[in-house]
This record gives structure tokens, sequence and C-alpha cells, in this order.
């Protein structure tokens, strides 16, 4: 974060450095069961994403996330039930909305 001029002074910068530096909390609401996981999974995803040139944008997308993103594939994630990680797990179909453009 770069500061200058009166942003040096703001009172929220301290704040805004600590984010930056170790990261910002987040709120993920009540940890989903298991079962709700599952279910989530099992629904795949939305109808709008199963269209090939949906399937092409997204794989060109991720491609160039490369060094951003990690693709990790659900049944990899399992073993982590139980644990913190899998209680701030959230799920949400991939949908693909066309644009005029």
């Amino acid at each position: 974060m770069v500061r200058t001029g009166k942003a040096k002074m703001h009172p929220v910068v301290p704040l805004l450095l600590q984010y930056t530096n170790i990261g910002c909390p987040i709120d993920v609401g009540t940890p989903w069961l298991k079962g709700k996981i599952m279910t989530a999974t099992k629904r795949g995803a939305h109808k709008s994403a199963m269209v090939l040139e949906a399937m092409d944008m997204m794989l060109n997308e991720v491609k160039g996330k490369e060094k951003l993103v990690e693709i990790v594939y659900f049944d990899e994630l399992e073993y982590l039930f139980g644990t913190l990680e899998w209680e701030q797990l959230k799920l949400s179909p991939l949908a693909m909305m066309p644009h005029k453009s």
C-alpha cells in the first residue's frame, strides 16, 4: 500500500497496513456440516457453465491466472474434514452469464 499526501494522515492507515501485511480477517458465517458441503458438490456447476464456450472461457481465465490461483479438486480436500479449514469451506456453483460484448 502506497500512501501519499493527506492519505498518510488518515486514521485508518494502520489498519490497512495490518491487512496488507498479515491479511484481512473475514467472517465466513456458520460452519457448514459435511452433508451440506457434499450436497453442494453433487449439485455441481450451473447449467450455464456447462456450455462448451463457457468451459473454454473459464479454462482460459484460469490459465491466465496460474500464478494467482490453484485448482484443487474436491476429493483432494475431503481429508480436511473436522479441521478449521473445513469449517471455513463454502461452495458456490460456477455460473457463466453471457454479456452483450
